[in-house]
């Protein structure tokens, strides 16, 4: 039968099995395009979708929509309210203010308010706005334009160097590995220091050393009056 029908058709085998997959090939072509759909279909769907969200938007207010026992009406949406800032002019008190507040002077956000407060915890307290230059990440211009903004109320609490038992109670950003070393050791020898020149004496402390750590340790017999406390 089969071979009554290729003689009919004059068709050789090779020749059919060329429009045999010619013919599968013309079936996939097809199944495809019905599968997927055209542009102009795509275009209309983002139309469609775009008229949706307009109409989400521009959707009555509480007091016009109508409402039943069943529909209650959409969902209210909280609209994002910027922080508000501090007013121009204002003075906070650098070591004081929490990081809230921080947030609401310009130029500053949440990870910088976080590492004024930590950094200032780390001192012990600042005793000059312009220690905020030492802040991690703190740039000429930003310090700059941060600087008006704070003044010194609240000093430091300074230490006794009579009360300094142990190489803990030196801890300090201001005082390394050695010169806490040399300063435990010069108390054992003389059992207190009794001027900051035996300190100055020091092979790694200088006099810039003396400034900075003055206002955070004192000599009893030898404190500083809060009018020498540098305050801007």
């Amino acid at each position: 039968m089969k071979r009554k029908i290729l003689r009919f058709l004059k068709v050789g085998r090779g020749e059919l099995i060329v429009l045999t997959l010619l013919l599968i090939a013309v079936l996939i072509i097809v199944s495809f395009v019905n599968f997927c759909p055209s542009k102009e279909v795509a275009s209309y769907s983002l139309q469609n979708e775009s008229l949706r969200m307009d109409s989400i938007d521009n959707r009555p207010t509480d007091d016009t929509i109508e409402t039943s026992i069943h529909y209650v009406g959409p969902p209210k949406h909280i609209k994002y309210k910027p922080k508000e800032k501090l007013p121009l002019g204002t003075q906070v008190d650098l070591n004081s203010v929490d990081s809230a507040t921080l947030t609401k002077i310009p130029g500053i956000g949440p990870v910088f308010a976080r590492r004024i407060v930590r950094y200032r915890k780390i001192l012990r307290g600042y005793y000059t706005v312009l220690q905020l230059q030492e802040v991690y990440g703190m740039t000429q211009e930003r310090y700059l334009g941060l600087k008006p903004w704070f003044c010194i109320k609240t000093h430091p609490a300074r230490i006794s160097f009579d009360s300094i038992k142990t190489s803990d109670d030196l801890r300090h950003p201001y005082i390394n590995y050695l010169q806490r070393k040399e300063i435990l050791k010069l108390l054992r020898r003389y059992g207190k220091i009794s001027s900051w020149d035996q300190i100055m004496r020091l092979k790694t402390i200088g006099y810039d050393d003396s400034v900075r750590l003055s206002h955070y340790f004192y000599i009893p017999g030898n404190i500083k009056t809060k009018e020498t406390y540098v305050s801007d």
